[in-house]
Parts: C-alpha cells; sequence; structure tokens
C-alpha cells in the first residue's frame, strides 16, 4: 500500500498542475507585463503539452517500458516546476509549461496502469475507483490550495512547491523507477515519427505564437486544425496513426465522445474566465474567489460516487442529457449576475454546476459501453487527447472573445452617456473607470455565458439522439429475440 499511496499523491499533485494556476493568471500576466488574454496561455500551455503526452505516452511506453517513461517524466515534471517558478519571462513560462504539461500527460496516462499494478488483480475496482477520484477531486483542490499558497506567498510557489514533493516520492518510489529503457518486446510499437514530427511542428508554431505574434489566440484555431488533419491524414497511410481511428466507426463512442469533448472544453472555458471575472469585475479576493469556484467541484466530488453506487446503467444515458440541462440552467444564473451580487448570488451557479457535474459523470462510462474491453484503453487515449486538444482551442478563443466583448460593451456605455461627468457615474476619475469596466467585463460574461448555455442545449440534443438510438436499438434486439422464438 506504500507505493500504492506515492503514486495517488503524485497522479493527484499532477493532476492539480491543470488547474492551480487558474487564480494567479491576473498577478502573473501584470508581472509579467503583459496583457490578461494573453495570460491564459499559461493555462493552454500546459494544456497543449498534456495533448500531446496523451498521443505519444503510450507509443514511447510501449517502446521503452512503462516505468522508464515515467520515472523520466516525474525528472521533467520537477526541472519543468522549477522552472515555471524560476521564469524571468513570458516567453520562458510557456515554455516550460509545455514541458510540464508534456511531463503530467505522461503521468497522468501511465499513472492508471501503475496504480493497478500496485494494488494487485483482486483490487483492480478500487485501483480504478482511486485513480478516477484523483482525476475528479483534483481540479476541486486547485483553486483552495491556490488561494492558500497566495496569501501568503508569491504565485512562483505553486510551482517549486512541485520540486520537494516529485524529489521525495522519488526517493521513496526507490526501486520502482526505471532509468533504463526496458528489453526489447517481442512486438514493440512503432514510433509513428511522422506523426510525431507533425505534432512537434504544430507545438512550435504555437508557442511561437503565443509568445512573439502580435494576437496569439488568432493562430490557436489554425494551430488545432493543422494538428487534427495532420492525425487524419497520417492515418490514412495505415502505418502512421498515432490513435485507433476505426473506433470512431461505432456510433455509441463516436456520438458520446462528441458529447463529452463539447461540454468538457466550454466547462474548461468557463473555468478559465470566471475566476478572472471575479477578480477584475467584482473585486474579490482570491480567497473569496476560489470558494466559489470549488463550490460546485464539492459538490460532483460528493454527489458522482453516490451515483455510481447505483449500479442503474439504464439511466445513464439519462442523467448525462439532464446534465446539459443542468448545465445551460447554470449559464442562465450566471448570466443573471449583476456587477454587484453577493457572494451568495455568485456561488449559486457554480453549485448548479456541481449538480450538473455529478449527473454527468457516467458519460465516460456510456461512451465506452459497446467496446470491447481490449479496446478501451486506446478509447481512452483517443477521448482524452480530443477532449484536452478542443478545450484549449475554445479556452484560447473564449478569453479572446471576452476581451473583445468587454471593449465593444465599454465603448456603447461610453456611447450612452455612461462616465460623463456631469452626471451618470460622478465626477471621481478613478471611480468612473473602475465601474465602467465592472459593467463592461459583466456584459461580456453575460454574452459569453448565454453562448455557452445555448452551446450545451444543442448538445443535449445529441443526447437525446442517443437514447432514442438506444431505445431503437432495444427494440430491434427484442424483435429478434421474439421472432427466433
Amino acid at each position: 500500500m506504500g507505493r500504492f499511496a506515492l503514486l495517488y499523491v503524485i497522479l493527484f499533485l499532477h493532476v492539480l498542475d491543470g488547474s492551480i494556476a487558474n487564480l494567479s493568471l491576473v498577478t502573473i500576466a501584470r508581472d509579467f507585463h503583459i496583457e490578461l488574454y494573453q495570460g491564459q496561455w499559461i493555462v493552454t500551455s500546459f494544456g497543449i503539452g498534456t495533448a500531446i503526452a496523451v498521443a505519444v505516452g503510450p507509443r514511447l511506453s510501449g517502446w521503452a517500458g512503462e516505468k522508464t517513461v515515467f520515472s523520466y517524466a516525474l525528472l521533467a515534471s520537477a526541472l519543468a516546476s522549477l522552472g515555471c517558478g524560476c521564469a524571468g519571462g513570458f516567453a520562458e513560462m510557456v515554455l516550460f509549461r509545455i514541458v510540464h504539461g508534456l511531463a503530467s500527460g505522461c503521468i497522468i496516462v501511465l499513472g492508471q496502469r501503475l496504480i493497478l499494478d500496485a494494488v494487485g488483480p483482486a483490487r483492480r475496482a478500487f485501483g480504478l475507483s482511486m485513480w478516477t477520484s484523483a482525476v475528479s477531486i483534483a481540479p476541486v483542490v486547485g483553486p483552495l490550495a491556490a488561494a492558500a499558497i497566495l496569501e501568503r506567498m508569491s504565485w512562483h510557489w505553486l510551482f517549486w512547491m512541485n520540486v520537494p514533493v516529485i524529489a521525495l516520492a522519488m526517493l521513496m518510489l526507490g526501486d520502482g523507477l526505471r532509468f533504463t529503457v526496458a528489453a526489447a518486446a517481442a512486438a514493440r510499437p512503432r514510433l509513428a515519427p511522422f506523426g510525431l514530427l507533425a505534432i512537434a511542428l504544430v507545438s512550435l508554431q504555437v508557442l511561437t505564437d503565443a509568445v512573439f505574434a502580435p494576437a496569439p489566440d488568432a493562430a490557436a484555431p489554425w494551430a488545432g486544425l493543422a494538428l487534427a488533419l495532420s492525425c487524419a491524414l497520417l492515418a490514412r497511410r495505415g502505418k502512421e496513426d498515432l490513435f485507433q481511428w476505426r473506433l470512431l466507426a461505432n456510433a455509441n463512442f463516436r456520438l458520446y465522445t462528441a458529447i463529452i469533448t463539447t461540454v468538457n472544453a466550454f466547462l474548461m472555458t468557463t473555468m478559465v474566465c470566471y475566476p478572472i471575472w471575479l477578480q477584475t469585475g467584482y473585486g474579490l479576493s482570491i480567497p473569496n474567489v476560489a470558494w466559489v469556484i470549488a463550490a460546485g467541484g464539492l459538490i460532483a466530488g460528493v454527489l458522482s460516487p453516490l451515483l455510481a453506487r447505483l449500479k442503474m446503467p439504464g439511466l445513464y444515458p439519462l442523467t448525462v442529457a439532464a446534465s446539459l440541462a443542468v448545465f445551460a440552467l447554470s449559464c442562465w444564473l450566471t448570466v443573471r449576475l449583476q456587477p454587484y451580487s453577493g457572494m451568495t448570488d455568485l456561488m449559486l451557479p457554480r453549485i448548479v454546476l456541481g449538480f450538473g457535474l455529478a449527473l454527468f459523470s457516467p458519460a465516460t462510462f456510456l461512451s465506452l459501453a459497446d467496446l470491447p474491453e481490449s479496446d478501451s484503453t486506446a478509447a481512452i487515449s483517443m477521448s482524452m487527447f480530443l477532449r484536452v486538444a478542443f478545450a484549449n482551442l475554445i479556452v484560447a478563443i473564449g478569453v479572446r472573445m471576452s476581451q473583445l466583448l468587454s471593449g465593444h460593451a465599454s465603448e456603447s456605455l461610453l456611447a450612452q452617456g455612461y462616465g460623463s461627468t456631469d452626471g451618470g457615474i460622478g465626477t471621481d476619475v478613478a471611480a468612473m473607470v473602475d465601474q465602467l469596466q465592472r459593467y463592461a467585463d459583466t456584459s461580456a460574461m453575460h454574452d459569453l455565458f448565454a453562448g455557452a448555455g445555448v452551446i450545451f442545449l444543442l448538445t443535449m440534443g445529441l443526447a437525446c439522439h442517443a437514447i432514442r438510438a438506444l431505445a431503437a436499438a432495444r427494440r430491434a434486439a427484442a424483435q429478434a429475440a421474439s421472432s427466433s422464438t
């Protein structure tokens, strides 16, 4: 159990890294003298690295051995965390965050297998549940941990804290680590060099645009499209595919993967934009922002295991469809917020969101329901890649749109007479500018969340289609059974 506990802590820490920087974007952007919307690349660059690792990690582990890749990923994570904390500029930060994402992605992907090995075949269900708990709970703990650190120390410690924890874990794992390539396997997989090169080139483009382009977010859609096209073209060559694209021929997997990918992308966008809004538009302290953000996650963390214990898979399609309506309700409640709403009003949409997350939790199970167990690992890898890649794309667009919408709202308010010194807000210029910005930011978030709500309702149509398809399949199976008898 000691080895399992260490692996769990390592996994938990690296899932945590995906959300722990969200609350510090405003501070980091100010320290690096960059626009706030550019600060989202600190989150997106980590996601880019994670997406690459999800695609490449399983192949690397098949070539060099799981323990070898895991060991080097731990070492790279510690060095990248140190680099993030010591970064003297935006370019260095983005570069180290990509490396950090690469390492964390490998650890998350391989952590499941190593945890299952640690607990043994007899406790496989326990190992899977604990891996799922780490992936589910860590994003909730992230904002709270970040708030506790930022209240007492600088943002650099968000990254530096990883170094001693990883070093201690590596020391305690001892023989569980390996820094030599495993013996040649009977059927060692190809490394798909052209696929890896395509991903490397696209990542280099993203890094270059993020750091040097005047509008870094503008290249994100093209980078994501180029990555998708590269993988698709290489897949057609047969021997260079990074994923088993044949899995998309399964209608159930294809449909629920599309639902999960869409929902994850827009939820991730709100998770990045909402804390920024609360800090800039409402002037909330970081601890208060953390509690607002964590409220929904805490509810989801409690209710999701309870829903899983019901063991009623027949209801899962209904709960997923209902969750999308709940997500839309959460967006509607957010749109109703005003610049000086109280903490209760700010937390209510997140609490509703938590119920939606709990109802949505069976979606992954549904996506794999019609696939043989031998394809589950490949399916999860593909699904995670699509989720992370699409989320990065939507986050980049969403943050940029929020800035553009805020600017447009400011112009509209000024055109309507807001901010005139002979009335309106008042004669205090600083107060006038502050209140004008609050209203503009609030208007921008209203538009952003209204759009997300519409997307959730449209996605609910896909979920309802899945329910109808499942019902039709059951009727056909029943008719076939009755005719055979």
